[in-house]
């Protein structure tokens, strides 16, 4: 059944709190990690820093993209989580060999994360004007996978950071096995209950009831508070309530280093890249579980407006989007409404803080690194061949690593050229022309090059028929995307003839396409259609 589309107060009310449970925890968990120091009573700062940047930016987006947005439907967005514990790693390392004190690292700091929204902007709406938004989702898919999985080893830190703030000693391995233990169970939880919109925030107040149900019954009541954080169960509490003026009393112009901005050249090209992949899952995502219908090019000029005014990059958050549409936010209203009820985390997020559980903090971040993993290197051993899953290894471990992104996709395009320049070389033995007539009810297509990133847009997919008859005889070979495009062909007809054994075929991923038959030559082709006619 689809959500009501005329506007209501309890689905105001709901899409208003999910947006805070959400954030809240991002923020907690994500935005608190931005920025880092190493004397402890500045990375206090700098840590109510992160989050006031993270919320107040995510407020401003949620705005934005609502406005210029032309789903018909209130969406979610965020500052892209993913790419922050790279650039505290990566970007902070240069900006503190070349600034001075804690006004010039956020600075410095805050002036290349405007640079990379401004940058990632301007290449989404030239994407968008130079008609180019498809070539994104071109990319080798080895490549970006292992990247992914770069990004989902980089989580671990940050979740072990929000765990053990001031590292680990022997008497934490109690709340370590219970921060790995609440982070499995979440993260077994979402393949079991998949869909389910509200797990991850039910999950934690869940946690967090029994925390204190278990704290209040053996902690004593005297200290019971300040034993917890003692102990490093709970966070240092700060009755604060900040602004951003919080922020803005830390910019000092000044202090700006144009050596920071110059030795970051290439970790700001890689964040803008990376940040311009997430668009090619996350609307197909949003589009396939909620049934809303858009624009691709228009929702790249909405991501390029909105982030030429955002000082975070920030994107379109499909996770988030779907559990907020099937929650009854099905009008703009209910985008804008949630963005300014968010202002209450921003005013109060930090005297909440305080209360969540620091396994809590790590739970996220680790759950989110095990998810990257297993989409990256468990679920591909099933669905492309071995060769490209060692490019997905080789690049992972360069930009892990090395810490250089660019340098692990470009090795990893590298190989992908040059595969595609041996394979097409290969000799294919002649065979007869395939004695098959186009009809209304039957459809053929011919492969005769090799099917990869580089020519995937020579692949046509073609409108639903009864049968269709895929002829990959004379295919030198096909890669991960080329596969892709073999299944996604399934799926526009009743029955699907494959003929051919070009290099790379996963011949078990299409087996386990219910549709489809895999055809020696075309005499068994011929004599299968005959039966099936």
């Amino acid at each position: 059944m689809n959500p009501k589309r005329t506007f209501s107060i309890s689905a105001l009310i709901s899409t208003s709190l999910m947006a805070i449970i959400f954030q809240l925890m991002d923020m907690l968990s994500y935005g608190r990690a931005m920025f880092k120091s190493d004397d402890p009573e500045q990375n206090i700062i700098v840590q109510n820093i992160g989050m006031l940047c993270y919320i107040y930016s995510t407020i401003w987006s949620q705005l934005l993209f609502n406005y210029f947005s032309k789903i018909d439907a209130a969406i979610i967005s965020s500052v892209i989580v993913e790419s922050l514990p790279f650039m505290e790693e990566n970007v902070g390392k240069i900006i503190n060999k070349h600034t001075s004190g804690l006004n010039g690292y956020i600075t410095n700091f805050i002036a290349i994360l405007l640079i990379c929204s401004v940058g990632f902007g301007i290449v989404s709406l030239l994407l968008k004007y130079g008609r180019a938004g498809h070539l994104i989702s071109l990319i080798p898919k080895a490549v970006v996978n292992g990247c992914l999985g770069a990004i989902g080893l980089t989580q671990f830190p940050l979740g072990w950071s929000a765990l053990v703030p001031k590292g680990y000693e022997k008497k934490y391995w109690l709340l370590c096995t219970i921060a790995i233990a609440v982070a499995v169970i979440l993260f077994i939880l979402q393949f079991k209950l998949a869909g389910a919109d509200f797990l991850i925030p039910l999950y934690t107040l869940i946690i967090i009831t029994l925390f204190y149900g278990i704290a209040f019954i053996f902690v004593g009541a005297s200290d019971r508070m300040q034993y917890l954080r003692d102990n490093n169960w709970l966070p240092i509490k700060e009755a604060k309530i900040l602004y951003p003026n919080y922020v803005l009393s830390r910019i000092d112009l000044s202090t700006l280093n144009w050596r920071s901005f110059v030795y970051n050249f290439f970790n700001i090209l890689t964040v803008i890249f990376f940040n311009s992949v997430h668009i090619a899952v996350n609307l197909p995502a949003y589009k396939i579980s909620t049934g809303v219908n858009f624009d691709f090019s228009d929702e790249l000029g909405t991501q390029g407006f909105s982030n030429l005014f955002t000082f975070i990059p920030c994107y379109f958050v499909a996770c988030y989007s779907i559990a907020f549409y099937k929650a009854g936010g099905t009008l703009k209203i209910y985008g804008y409404v949630s963005a300014l009820a968010m202002i209450l985390i921003a005013v109060f997020g930090l005297t909440i803080k305080g209360y969540v559980p620091n396994f809590v903090l790590s739970m996220l971040p680790f759950v989110m690194g095990a998810g990257f993993l297993y989409s990256s290197f468990y679920e591909p051993i099933f669905t492309t061949s071995i060769y490209e899953y060692s490019i997905s290894v080789v690049v992972c471990l360069i930009c892990w690593l090395t810490g250089q992104y660019i340098v692990g996709v470009l090795v990893g395009l590298g190989i992908c050229v040059a595969y595609y320049i041996i394979a097409s070389r290969r000799k294919i033995a002649l065979y007869d022309s395939l004695d098959v007539i186009e009809s209304d009810n039957i459809k053929v297509i011919v492969v005769d090059y090799l099917l990869c990133f580089l020519t995937a847009k020579r692949f046509v997919l073609p409108e639903y028929t009864d049968i269709l008859i895929m002829d990959f005889s004379r295919c030198q070979g096909v890669d991960w995307l080329g596969m892709d495009l073999i299944v996604s062909c399934c799926e526009k007809a009743r029955k699907v003839y494959f003929i051919g054994s070009p290099i790379n075929l996963r011949v078990k991923r299409l087996k386990d396409v219910q549709n489809l038959v895999l055809v020696k030559d075309y005499s068994c082709l011929y004599f299968q259609m005959s039966e099936d006619v």
